[in-house]
């Protein structure tokens, strides 16, 4: 054989829906049709009594290739069964979830609206933004406290919240470290 009858190439195309039954039918009956030829190959080897033979070597070889075939065929109608299942849960999903909702405004505040203004930002004018005798520890703690009750209720809570809220956490921590690493900065100097 030549190395290019050897080759396979993979092919994409599409169908009428109405057309995937027969289309199934007609790929396991091609994977039927070369498992028959490799069945064959292997029951004229074993009665022809001439086992250990150049010959039969070469049936071998034939019905492993037929083998081989019909398992290509099958790997086939796997993929296409697995993607018209795949469609069919996705469609019965959108026809069951229900239209997203709106999220609500945000409720505004002055400090919402302006922060970098002074005046009315909750904590004046200091750079870090937390004001003095602030625990972020004990803070962290609380939050940590609140995100696992929030995860072990049973009330279904959008993972969009825990993100914010981990979300939220970590850059506080962030600030509060880069405070930290400030403060020895200014204390080396």
């Amino acid at each position: 054989m030549s190395d290019e009858t050897k080759q396979r190439v993979n092919i994409q195309f599409s169908i009428d829906l109405s057309e995937l039954p027969s289309e199934v039918s007609r790929l396991f009956g091609k994977s039927c049709t070369h498992t028959q030829d490799a069945e064959n190959l292997l029951h004229e080897i074993s009665s022809d009594g001439h086992t250990l033979s150049v010959g039969s070597l070469a049936d071998i070889d034939a019905a492993r290739l037929s083998l081989t075939k019909a398992d290509l065929v099958l790997d086939d109608l796997q993929k296409i069964i697995r993607g018209y299942l795949r469609m069919k849960t996705e469609a019965q999903a959108e026809e069951s979830t229900p239209a997203p909702q709106r999220a609500p405004p945000r409720m505004m505040t002055p400090h919402t609206k302006n922060p970098e203004f002074p005046g009315h930002h909750p904590f004046g004018k200091r750079k870090t933004g937390f004001p003095e005798g602030f625990d972020m520890e004990k803070m962290q703690a609380k939050l940590q406290a609140a995100v696992q009750s929030i995860e072990d209720s049973d009330e279904e809570v959008p993972n969009e919240a825990l993100a914010v809220i981990r979300s939220r956490m970590q850059k506080a921590m962030k600030v509060m470290n880069d405070e930290e690493s400030t403060k020895t900065d200014d204390e080396t100097v």
